[in-house]
C-alpha cells in the first residue's frame, strides 16, 4: 500500500536529524535517491511526491539540518552537493509547467508547486534563524 512505500522514507526522516554524523554516506544515498531523483522524476505519484515534500519540509524546518547538509555535502570537494542539488530540485518542482505532462490535475499540479515553495521558504527561514542563532552566541 502507499503508506508501506513511504515507511522507510518516514523511519529515515524520523532518525536522520539525531544520528547524521554517523551516518554520512546513508544520508547522502537517500537524499540523492530518493528525495530528489522523486522531485525530479516525471514518472513519479502525486501522493509519492506530496509526500517527499512533507518530509522535505519537516526535516530542513531544523535549521542545524540545513546548515549541515551544507557543511557536510556541499563543502566537500569529495561528494555530492546534497543541498544544492535539494534546492535545485525543490525550484524546479515550484516553477514546473508540466501538470499535462505528469498526469496531475491542475488542483495536484498547484498543490505540489506550492508545497514545494513552502518547502523553499523553510530553507530560507532555516538559514537565517542559524545565522541569527550564532550571531546572539
Amino acid at each position: 500500500s502507499f503508506l508501506n512505500k513511504n515507511l522507510p522514507s518516514s523511519i529515515f526522516a524520523t532518525v536522520a536529524p539525531t544520528l547524521r554524523m554517523k551516518l554520512k554516506t546513508e544520508v547522502q544515498v537517500f537524499f540523492q535517491n530518493i528525495y530528489i531523483r522523486t522531485l525530479d522524476s516525471r514518472n513519479t505519484s502525486y501522493g509519492q511526491k506530496i509526500s517527499v515534500l512533507k518530509v522535505i519540509k519537516t526535516m530542513i524546518s531544523d535549521p542545524q539540518l540545513g546548515v549541515d547538509l551544507y557543511l557536510n555535502y556541499d563543502c566537500e570537494m569529495e561528494i555530492v552537493d546534497i543541498f544544492e542539488k535539494l534546492v535545485n530540485a525543490l525550484s524546479r518542482t515550484a516553477s514546473s509547467n508540466h501538470h499535462v505532462e505528469s498526469g496531475f490535475t491542475l488542483v495536484q499540479h498547484i498543490t505540489t508547486k506550492k508545497l514545494a515553495v513552502e518547502c523553499l521558504v523553510v530553507v530560507l527561514k532555516s538559514m537565517s534563524n542559524f545565522s541569527l542563532q550564532q550571531n546572539e552566541q
